[in-house]
């Protein structure tokens, strides 16, 4: 299904989410990006989604920046790691072997239940709200459900 009909569908969600309960401005903002981001993310095996696209550039930006920002050496070498970055980034983005629907696509609830419970953990241990997960969980549900109801 197409990256739009996902991303209006998580605004509907979410409003519906706002309505039902009282949450403060912070956690309203980032537990909406997180259950946005996940209702795109099980498109992250199609070679031309824009969730992998995006994906894949956030990765280079962001490691670029911590090498520049946080690596205590000189500019020589931030320059050549900048390049193994985005060598490496680009061979996940081009070459990352995962298949777009089918047995082995992320498009199954045990990859939902897998990686929310999993970044529950995370959430737990670094003292991040940990509710949080059950956005995972909706975003990709969302996603899994809008692409089963487009099948029928």
């Amino acid at each position: 299904m197409d990256w739009k009909i996902h991303t209006i569908s998580s605004f509907l969600v979410y409003f519906v989410i706002i309505l039902l309960f009282a949450f403060s401005f912070e956690f309203a903002v980032v537990s909406f990006l997180v259950l946005l981001f996940f209702s795109l993310f099980p498109d992250i095996d199609h070679p031309r989604s824009f969730i992998r696209k995006s994906v894949s550039m956030l990765i280079f930006y962001f490691a670029v920046l911590l090498i520049f920002l946080y690596l205590g050496v000189g500019i020589f070498e931030k320059v050549i790691l900048s390049g193994i970055t985005a060598t490496l980034t680009y061979y996940l983005y081009r070459k990352l072997p995962l298949h777009h629907r089918g047995p082995k696509s992320l498009h199954r609830w045990r990859y939902a239940l897998i990686l929310s419970a999993a970044l529950s953990l995370v959430f737990l241990f670094t003292n991040i709200e940990i509710t949080l997960a059950l956005f995972v969980l909706f975003g990709y549900g969302l996603h899994l459900s809008l692409d089963k109801v487009r099948e029928i």
